[in-house]
């Protein structure tokens, strides 16, 4: 059966998605014996801007 993705379902993929990742940074993070800068925490998340070299 061909199953044809709505906005609805690519949304909560999405969603979904991002929610695994910010799960998987805060495992990372609470392994880690260090705190995270925030830069590096936007990075992963892929939010805020690239600062300049």
């Amino acid at each position: 059966m061909d199953h044809d993705l709505g906005l609805g379902e690519l949304t909560d993929r999405a969603l979904s998605q991002e929610i695994e990742l910010v799960g998987a940074l805060v495992a990372a993070a609470s392994g880690s014996a260090h705190r995270l800068p925030d830069h590096e925490i936007d990075t992963a998340l892929g939010v805020g801007t690239p600062s300049a070299p």
